[in-house]
């Protein structure tokens, strides 16, 4: 379909509103207005305009498969589930184009936001720049492999889906009784069946709290997705065996089990 500006400017304008009273059917006030103020149409790839404010996943502005712009009412699902306060930093671990950090930008004291891809993280700064949010900090780097200890954050996000493993080195992100929301699933490369947890950081590990099911995500990147924990599974596997095949041939020597003449 193709419009003028000027018409497009006015559907843009009613999709918006639509949106903004859908939001408010269904999550705070706090959060469907945060989410109304930024302009989600900045955040989407171009050839997706007509639909930016539609209550549906949107392609980012790049290329590939692995990033996208998450369906409104699944990031007012994951906000409400994290809950950011003004006072509060939170860490983000996904920025895809830059647009759930700029929502909570809104909410929150302070935002990092870690992002993998070198372009998707240089498109997520050029956005926030645009609508002058200062208390953003886009990392390019793998969280889980050189995550920042010195000062844990109150809340973390990630906003693709993890694998299952309750030590993952994100969650040393975390202060104690720090809450983290994260979507779980992708199992035999499923990921059109996630759940997303709320997890308290405790005395005794993180402890599950609130879980929400029927949600859709693409796989986490880096050491912490699935690729990466696979990998070091196979890999823990891998060196397991060997060493009870070193001990088992080391008790047969010592036993001089194979016999002499």
């Amino acid at each position: 379909m193709i419009l003028s500006e000027r018409d497009m400017r006015v559907h843009l304008d009613g999709a918006k509103r639509d949106l903004y009273f859908k939001l408010l059917a269904h999550t705070d006030r706090r959060i469907a207005e945060a989410i109304n103020s930024v302009p989600r149409e900045l955040f989407v790839d171009p050839s997706g305009l007509y639909n930016a404010y539609y209550n549906q996943v949107a392609s980012a502005p790049v290329d590939g498969d692995h990033t996208s712009v998450s369906q409104p009412t699944v990031v007012a699902d994951m906000l409400n589930l994290l809950g950011p306060q003004p006072h509060e930093a939170v860490v983000e671990i996904g920025t895809g184009s830059g647009f759930q950090a700029a929502v909570m930008a809104r909410l929150a004291r302070r935002v990092v936001t870690f992002e993998v891809d070198e372009k998707l993280a240089e498109v997520a700064r050029r956005k926030l720049r645009e609508l002058h949010i200062k208390n953003v900090t886009v990392i390019t780097a793998d969280a889980s492999e050189s995550p920042d200890k010195s000062e844990p954050t109150d809340k973390l996000i990630v906003t693709a889906a993890m694998f299952p493993d309750p030590h993952s080195p994100l969650f040393q992100l975390v202060k104690d009784d720090g809450i983290c929301v994260v979507p779980i699933g992708g199992v035999n490369g499923n990921f059109r069946e996630c759940h997303l947890l709320r997890l308290r950081k405790t005395a005794y590990g993180m402890v599950a709290d609130q879980f929400l099911e029927g949600y859709s995500f693409v796989p986490v990147l880096g050491e912490s997705g699935w690729d990466g924990m696979l990998n070091k599974l196979i890999e823990r596997q891998r060196n397991k065996f060997y060493q009870e095949l070193s001990a088992n041939a080391q008790m047969l020597g010592e036993s001089n089990s194979w016999g002499t003449e």
